[in-house]
């Protein structure tokens, strides 16, 4: 029987998890640039304007707006789709907790649908029975 590691099974990475974040030279770089230049701690530095310019530019968009955290990009994306109080928005009953709150904030009821266990994504066919 396989159990899990947790449970006295062979454990997958026995080494531990890599390492987070990876060592990256340009983004060390670009920290350093920001804290020497002093705009680490303002808002309207010309990063944000330069990272919006470059999504534009890259999925050939006319608008991108930056969020300050996922979940406010995930309410900001329920408001923009309509969704009123008592709407059902369908998501993964394993998730970051935080989608929940999007939902929450909107007051629209959130739908649980299991997961495809061999590929950790939305099962199709929980969609489909939940709509």
């Amino acid at each position: 029987m396989n159990l899990p590691a947790l449970m006295g099974g062979a454990p997958i990475r026995p080494q531990g998890p890599p390492a987070w974040p990876p060592a990256d030279p340009e983004i060390l770089e670009v920290l350093q640039q920001a804290y020497h230049d002093g705009l680490w701690g303002k808002y309207h530095a010309g990063h944000s304007e330069r990272l919006e310019a470059l999504l534009r530019e890259y999925h050939q968009v006319e608008h991108v707006l930056l969020c300050a955290s996922g979940n406010y990009a995930i309410e900001l994306g329920l408001r923009a789709l309509k969704i009123a109080p008592g709407d059902e928005v369908i998501l993964a009953d394993y998730d970051y907790p935080g989608n929940l709150l999007g939902i929450h904030a909107v007051q629209a009821i959130p739908v649980l649908v299991d997961i495809d266990s061999r590929r950790w994504n939305l099962s199709v066919e929980g969609v489909r029975e939940a709509v």
